[in-house]
Protein backbone atom coordinates (compact mmCIF):
# COMPACT_ATOMS: atom_id res chain seq x y z
CA UNK A 1 0.00 0.00 0.00
CA UNK A 2 1.87 3.34 -1.11
CA UNK A 3 -0.19 5.36 1.64
CA UNK A 4 1.93 2.97 3.96
CA UNK A 5 5.45 4.07 2.60
CA UNK A 6 4.39 7.63 2.54
CA UNK A 7 3.77 7.53 5.98
CA UNK A 8 7.04 6.18 6.49
CA UNK A 9 8.55 8.60 4.48
CA UNK A 10 6.99 11.56 6.07
CA UNK A 11 7.60 10.30 9.65
CA UNK A 12 11.25 10.34 9.16
CA UNK A 13 13.12 13.22 10.41
CA UNK A 14 16.52 12.76 8.08
CA UNK A 15 18.09 16.41 8.11
CA UNK A 16 18.33 15.49 12.16
CA UNK A 17 19.64 11.85 10.83
CA UNK A 18 22.47 14.16 9.09
CA UNK A 19 23.18 16.66 11.71
CA UNK A 20 23.59 14.07 14.64
CA UNK A 21 24.70 11.04 12.96
CA UNK A 22 27.13 12.66 9.82
CA UNK A 23 27.50 15.95 12.46
CA UNK A 24 25.97 18.02 9.58
CA UNK A 25 28.58 16.32 6.94
CA UNK A 26 25.72 15.12 4.25
CA UNK A 27 22.56 16.07 2.44
CA UNK A 28 18.90 14.73 2.46
CA UNK A 29 17.93 13.42 -1.07
CA UNK A 30 15.19 12.50 -2.62
CA UNK A 31 17.41 10.64 -5.30
CA UNK A 32 19.83 8.00 -5.56
CA UNK A 33 21.80 10.51 -7.82
CA UNK A 34 24.49 12.77 -5.73
CA UNK A 35 23.70 16.77 -5.96
CA UNK A 36 25.99 18.13 -9.13
CA UNK A 37 24.87 15.11 -11.34
CA UNK A 38 23.89 15.32 -14.98
CA UNK A 39 21.02 13.17 -14.64
CA UNK A 40 19.95 13.95 -11.01
CA UNK A 41 15.73 15.53 -11.22
CA UNK A 42 16.19 18.82 -9.61
CA UNK A 43 12.68 19.24 -9.61
CA UNK A 44 11.54 16.58 -7.11
CA UNK A 45 9.38 17.48 -4.78
CA UNK A 46 11.00 17.11 -1.15
CA UNK A 47 9.69 14.67 1.20
CA UNK A 48 9.23 16.62 4.42
CA UNK A 49 9.34 15.56 8.28
CA UNK A 50 5.34 15.68 9.30
CA UNK A 51 4.62 13.25 12.03
CA UNK A 52 1.00 14.47 11.36
CA UNK A 53 0.65 13.74 7.59
CA UNK A 54 2.28 10.47 8.15
CA UNK A 55 -0.39 9.54 10.77
CA UNK A 56 -3.23 10.38 8.15
CA UNK A 57 -1.65 8.50 5.67
CA UNK A 58 -1.33 5.54 7.65
CA UNK A 59 -5.14 6.13 9.03
CA UNK A 60 -6.07 6.19 5.03
CA UNK A 61 -5.01 2.58 4.60
CA UNK A 62 -6.93 1.63 7.90
CA UNK A 63 -3.76 1.27 10.09
CA UNK A 64 -5.11 3.25 13.19
CA UNK A 65 -3.69 3.55 16.37
CA UNK A 66 -5.76 1.46 18.78
CA UNK A 67 -5.51 3.93 21.80
CA UNK A 68 -4.59 7.04 20.74
CA UNK A 69 -1.55 8.58 22.61
CA UNK A 70 -1.32 5.05 24.46
CA UNK A 71 0.96 2.18 24.32
CA UNK A 72 -0.39 0.27 22.26
CA UNK A 73 1.45 0.46 18.22
CA UNK A 74 -0.31 0.98 15.57
CA UNK A 75 1.41 -2.16 13.56
CA UNK A 76 4.91 -3.49 13.90
CA UNK A 77 7.58 -3.78 11.81
CA UNK A 78 10.93 -6.00 11.21
CA UNK A 79 13.48 -3.88 10.70
CA UNK A 80 17.14 -5.64 9.84
CA UNK A 81 20.25 -4.25 9.38
CA UNK A 82 24.19 -5.59 9.80
CA UNK A 83 25.82 -5.06 13.29
CA UNK A 84 28.21 -2.45 12.42
CA UNK A 85 28.20 0.20 14.95
CA UNK A 86 26.72 2.77 12.38
CA UNK A 87 24.08 0.91 10.89
CA UNK A 88 22.65 0.25 13.97
CA UNK A 89 22.74 3.61 15.50
CA UNK A 90 21.01 4.88 12.23
CA UNK A 91 18.57 1.95 12.66
CA UNK A 92 18.23 2.72 16.72
CA UNK A 93 17.14 6.48 15.67
CA UNK A 94 14.90 5.99 12.89
CA UNK A 95 12.87 3.24 15.35
CA UNK A 96 12.15 5.97 17.98
CA UNK A 97 10.97 8.11 14.92
CA UNK A 98 8.65 5.99 13.84
CA UNK A 99 7.64 4.93 17.28
CA UNK A 100 6.51 9.14 17.58
CA UNK A 101 4.04 7.78 15.21
CA UNK A 102 2.59 4.45 16.34
CA UNK A 103 4.98 2.02 14.96
CA UNK A 104 6.75 -0.32 16.75
CA UNK A 105 9.88 -1.26 15.41
CA UNK A 106 11.20 -4.95 16.18
CA UNK A 107 15.25 -4.59 15.46
CA UNK A 108 17.40 -7.10 14.38
CA UNK A 109 20.69 -6.66 13.65
CA UNK A 110 22.81 -9.10 11.93
CA UNK A 111 26.20 -10.43 10.84
CA UNK A 112 26.24 -9.09 7.77
CA UNK A 113 26.22 -12.20 5.50
CA UNK A 114 23.23 -13.41 7.23
CA UNK A 115 21.61 -9.98 7.06
CA UNK A 116 22.62 -9.89 3.19
CA UNK A 117 21.36 -13.11 2.40
CA UNK A 118 17.61 -12.13 3.80
CA UNK A 119 17.56 -9.33 2.10
CA UNK A 120 18.29 -10.64 -1.35
CA UNK A 121 15.39 -13.58 -0.15
CA UNK A 122 13.02 -10.81 0.73
CA UNK A 123 12.90 -11.79 3.65
CA UNK A 124 12.59 -8.66 5.16
CA UNK A 125 10.19 -5.45 6.40
CA UNK A 126 12.80 -2.87 6.49
CA UNK A 127 15.95 -2.32 6.13
CA UNK A 128 18.50 0.15 5.40
CA UNK A 129 21.80 -0.35 3.30
CA UNK A 130 24.45 1.87 2.23
CA UNK A 131 25.48 2.36 -1.58
CA UNK A 132 28.25 4.15 -3.87
CA UNK A 133 27.52 6.92 -5.33
CA UNK A 134 26.30 6.23 -8.89
CA UNK A 135 27.96 7.43 -11.78
CA UNK A 136 25.99 5.76 -14.63
CA UNK A 137 22.77 6.21 -14.18
CA UNK A 138 22.03 3.34 -15.91
CA UNK A 139 22.47 1.44 -12.65
CA UNK A 140 18.70 1.82 -12.10
CA UNK A 141 18.23 -1.26 -14.42
CA UNK A 142 20.00 -2.93 -11.77
CA UNK A 143 17.68 -1.48 -8.84
CA UNK A 144 14.93 -0.79 -10.56
CA UNK A 145 14.02 -3.08 -13.18
CA UNK A 146 11.54 -6.30 -12.55
CA UNK A 147 13.83 -8.23 -14.46
CA UNK A 148 16.48 -7.82 -12.03
CA UNK A 149 14.33 -9.26 -8.98
CA UNK A 150 16.38 -11.95 -7.03
CA UNK A 151 14.41 -15.40 -7.51
CA UNK A 152 14.93 -18.57 -5.48
CA UNK A 153 17.41 -19.97 -8.12
CA UNK A 154 19.27 -17.04 -8.95
CA UNK A 155 19.55 -14.54 -5.77
CA UNK A 156 22.04 -12.64 -7.41
CA UNK A 157 19.98 -11.46 -10.23
CA UNK A 158 19.56 -8.17 -9.19
CA UNK A 159 19.75 -5.47 -6.94
CA UNK A 160 15.53 -5.16 -6.96
CA UNK A 161 15.38 -6.70 -3.59
CA UNK A 162 12.27 -4.65 -3.45
CA UNK A 163 10.65 -6.72 -5.61
CA UNK A 164 9.53 -3.52 -7.52
CA UNK A 165 7.62 -3.95 -10.79
CA UNK A 166 6.52 -1.47 -12.88
CA UNK A 167 5.96 -2.15 -16.75
CA UNK A 168 6.41 2.28 -17.25
CA UNK A 169 9.81 2.06 -15.64
CA UNK A 170 11.04 -1.10 -17.39
CA UNK A 171 10.34 0.68 -20.69
CA UNK A 172 11.90 3.89 -19.63
CA UNK A 173 15.11 1.98 -18.03
CA UNK A 174 15.33 -0.27 -21.36
CA UNK A 175 14.99 3.01 -23.27
CA UNK A 176 17.65 4.62 -21.37
CA UNK A 177 19.99 1.92 -21.74
CA UNK A 178 19.79 2.28 -26.01
CA UNK A 179 19.64 6.20 -26.09
CA UNK A 180 23.16 7.66 -26.23
CA UNK A 181 22.18 11.67 -26.65
CA UNK A 182 22.59 12.81 -23.24
CA UNK A 183 19.94 15.36 -23.20
CA UNK A 184 17.65 12.71 -24.44
CA UNK A 185 18.97 10.30 -21.36
CA UNK A 186 18.23 13.10 -19.06
CA UNK A 187 14.65 13.95 -19.40
CA UNK A 188 14.37 9.93 -19.10
CA UNK A 189 16.12 9.58 -16.39
CA UNK A 190 14.05 12.44 -14.93
CA UNK A 191 11.34 10.39 -15.77
CA UNK A 192 12.22 7.53 -13.60
CA UNK A 193 12.92 9.77 -11.01
CA UNK A 194 9.84 11.08 -10.68
CA UNK A 195 7.92 8.05 -10.54
CA UNK A 196 10.18 6.19 -7.82
CA UNK A 197 9.31 9.03 -6.34
CA UNK A 198 5.66 8.65 -6.27
CA UNK A 199 5.90 4.54 -5.66
CA UNK A 200 8.66 4.83 -3.21
CA UNK A 201 9.85 1.49 -3.71
CA UNK A 202 12.49 2.93 -1.67
CA UNK A 203 13.23 6.18 0.49
CA UNK A 204 16.91 7.54 -0.33
CA UNK A 205 18.10 9.20 3.02
CA UNK A 206 21.29 11.25 2.25
CA UNK A 207 24.35 11.53 0.35
CA UNK A 208 27.39 12.02 3.13
CA UNK A 209 29.64 14.42 1.86
CA UNK A 210 33.67 13.52 1.17
CA UNK A 211 35.88 14.88 2.63
CA UNK A 212 39.71 14.97 1.61
CA UNK A 213 42.49 15.54 4.33
CA UNK A 214 46.18 15.67 3.19
CA UNK A 215 49.82 17.13 4.04
CA UNK A 216 50.78 20.41 2.72
CA UNK A 217 53.23 18.61 0.33
CA UNK A 218 51.03 16.76 -1.25
CA UNK A 219 49.71 18.03 -4.69
CA UNK A 220 47.37 16.89 -7.43
CA UNK A 221 44.32 15.34 -5.87
CA UNK A 222 41.23 15.21 -7.29
CA UNK A 223 38.06 14.78 -5.72
CA UNK A 224 35.56 13.30 -7.93
CA UNK A 225 31.46 13.08 -6.72
CA UNK A 226 31.69 9.49 -6.68
CA UNK A 227 34.98 9.69 -4.27
CA UNK A 228 36.98 6.83 -6.34
CA UNK A 229 40.59 6.53 -5.77
CA UNK A 230 41.34 7.88 -9.51
CA UNK A 231 41.42 11.02 -8.15
CA UNK A 232 44.97 9.84 -6.80
CA UNK A 233 46.35 9.50 -10.64
CA UNK A 234 47.39 12.99 -10.52
CA UNK A 235 49.00 13.00 -6.90
CA UNK A 236 52.71 13.66 -6.12
CA UNK A 237 54.53 14.73 -3.35
CA UNK A 238 56.47 18.81 -3.55
CA UNK A 239 58.91 20.16 -1.47
CA UNK A 240 59.94 18.59 2.04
Amino acid sequence: DRRVREGLALALDRELLVRTLWRGLGVVTETLLPPGHWARNEELPPTPYDPRAAAARFDEAGLTDPDGPGPKPRFTLQYKTSTDALPVAIARVIAAQLAEVGIAIELRPLEFHLFLSDVKKGNFQLYTLSSSEIAEPNVYRNFFHSSFIPSPKNLDAGLNRMRYRNPEIDALLDEGQREMDRDKRRVIYARVQTLLGRDLPMLPLWHPDNVTVARRVVEGFRMWPTAQLSGLVGVRKVGD
